[in-house]
Parts: structure tokens; C-alpha cells; sequence
């Protein structure tokens, strides 16, 4: 069973991937965590901490009960999909950080950056990780993880190369990492979910334009709606072809550029949005039927973490 949670973390994303269990001797010897072996493969996509919202390392704790990521996928480097990567990195084992070719600087005389500033430092010592996470890039240094990406049944859709060097050379310095962001699509029991995290309207006419004579490659049962829901994360084309029983929206709160309403009444799907305060579990079980399931805010808000992972080097 594939299983997704969406989690209600505010004005930033989270989201974390139970991947099935594949039984190969060859994988699991080379999923060896000091003693234990990782069963079971879980990732995580962005990371947001805020105040009275969901803390995604106790969520995983908790609700997911590992301390183990077999990936951590930062879609981009915006701080409202890394808040929270410092206290991640001494709290959970992580064996592999994707990434994208940016040179995005975040904005360092804002009132904001002393805060931030422990997780930017915290993520530019991760680009130059070798292991425990291995650092992976644009593709460089993946060719023991195809393996991988088949049997979870990852296809990155994007960034392309000439996605990430037009992001770099284009002069809006806070929106043009959104031209190139990675956007997955995971299948599994002849289902398939897309995470379309900020990807903006030239991102998708990049993917729309590439699959446009297999449109079919497109269909997927649940989206997860780019750019928090809002419009500048909207394809009308790519959506069409995506046709999506269900788009999730992950939000702090219902904006003037919201378009649960377009997702709901143009393309007929099912909307679930964490600004109702709740994280979103949906599973895809090996019969392909889909199951959804909520839990509202609860006990796992911000605040001290149980413990410290053990065994990171």
C-alpha cells in the first residue's frame, strides 16, 4: 500500500510518503541502517514548522513512527518549504536530499532572516554532503538510485536542465525558482498521484508541452495542487489532462487567489484543503482502490521533540 500525508503546516508544504515494500535481498542489503533494515521506504517533500500547525518531525515520530528517511525531496529553496530543515537533520536519519540547480539567494535584511537563517545554513551544509544524506542534484550521482525510482514508481517530470537554466537567468529573484521545481508523479496499483509543489504556469507548459503527444502519461487519480492552490500554480490544459479525482491544497488559509473553486467545479474533483486545519492521509491500497482519511490538528503542534535520532554518523 502507497500511503501520502498531507499536513496542515500553514502558509508553507509537507508532505510525506510511505512507499511499499518490495521484497529483494539486493535492495534491503543496500538499505541497511547500522543494524535494522528499512522495510519500509519513507519520504518526505518540504518542510514547514509553524506555530499551531501540525509539527511534520513529531507527526513522523508519532503517526508515521519512524525516525528513518530513506529521501527528503526540497522541491526549492523558498523558506516556507524549509523552515525546520536544522531541527530535521539532528533529529531524523536521512540517507538521501534532492535538490535542484538554482542560485536563488534568500533575502537576508529581511525582519525574518535570523529566523531563518539557521535552516538556510543548515541546507548549504547539505549540498555539500557526501553520505547520511548523500546529496543529489540534478540527476548527478543517481545511477545506484534508479533502482530506487522504478520500484517506487517516481517519474520527475520536472526540473528539465532547460527549465533550471532559464530559472537562473531569469531576473525575479523571489518567483523564478518556481520555473523550475520538481514536480514528481508516483504510480502504484495502476493509480498515480502528482506533486506539483510551486510549480508555476511555464513549469507546467514545459511538462504540458513534452507530453502533449501522450497525454495519457499525464493522468493522475490525486494532485496535489501547485503553489499552495492558487493561480499562479494553474495549467487549465495540464489540469485537463491530469483529470484528478482529488486535489489537495496545502494553505494556511483561503486567499483571493484560491482556486479550490476552479478544481472543484471546472474539473469536477474533489477538493481537500489543510486551511480547514486537518492533514490529509490518502492511501492507495494494492487492489487500486483509494482511501481518504483526515485527522485534525490535534496534540502534534510545535514544541520540543521527544528525542534526538541516534546513529546519524
Amino acid at each position: 500500500m502507497l500511503v501520502v500525508h498531507f499536513l496542515d503546516v500553514g502558509g508553507g508544504d509537507c508532505t510525506i510518503i510511505e512507499f511499499p515494500y518490495y521484497e529483494n535481498p539486493n535492495t534491503q542489503q543496500r538499505l541497511l541502517l547500522g543494524d535494522r533494515i528499512l522495510k519500509y521506504r519513507v519520504g518526505m517533500m518540504d518542510i514547514n514548522i509553524a506555530d499551531g500547525y501540525t509539527h511534520p518531525i513529531k507527526y513522523l515520530f508519532e503517526r508515521v513512527q519512524t525516525r528513518n528517511l530513506f529521501r527528503f525531496i526540497l522541491t526549492h529553496p523558498h523558506m516556507d518549504h524549509l523552515f525546520g530543515l536544522e531541527d530535521l537533520v539532528k533529529n531524523v536519519n536521512i540517507t538521501n536530499f534532492w535538490d535542484i540547480n538554482h542560485n536563488f539567494e534568500p533575502d537576508k535584511s529581511s525582519d525574518d532572516w535570523e529566523k531563518y537563517r539557521p535552516h538556510w545554513l543548515q541546507y548549504l551544509k547539505l549540498k555539500e554532503s557526501i553520505d547520511r544524506p548523500r546529496y543529489l542534484n540534478n540527476f548527478k550521482r543517481w545511477k545506484d538510485q534508479c533502482d530506487f525510482l522504478v520500484q517506487d514508481g517516481i517519474s520527475v517530470l520536472s526540473p528539465t536542465p532547460e527549465l533550471e537554466q532559464s530559472a537562473m537567468e531569469n531576473t525575479d529573484d523571489n518567483q523564478r525558482v518556481h520555473k523550475a521545481c520538481f514536480v514528481l508523479k508516483i504510480s502504484y496499483a495502476g493509480k498515480s498521484i502528482i506533486l506539483g509543489s510551486d510549480a508555476d504556469y511555464e513549469c507546467w507548459e514545459d511538462i504540458y508541452q513534452h507530453y502533449k503527444n501522450n497525454l495519457s502519461f499525464l493522468k493522475a487519480d490525486i494532485l496535489k495542487a501547485s503553489h499552495h492552490g492558487h493561480e499562479s500554480g494553474y495549467h487549465k490544459e495540464a489540469v485537463t489532462a491530469i483529470a484528478p479525482s482529488y486535489v489537495i491544497i496545502s494553505d494556511g488559509k483561503k486567499t483571493d487567489s484560491d482556486y479550490s473553486d476552479v478544481y472543484k467545479n471546472e474539473h469536477n474533483a474533489t477538493v481537500l484543503a489543510t486551511w480547514e486545519r486537518k492533514n490529509y492521509v490518502l492511501s492507495i491500497k494494492e487492489n487500486g482502490d483509494i482511501e481518504p482519511k483526515h485527522n485534525e490538528k490535534g496534540k502534534l503542534q510545535t514544541g520540543d521533540l521527544v528525542a534526538s535520532a541516534t546513529g546519524r554518523r
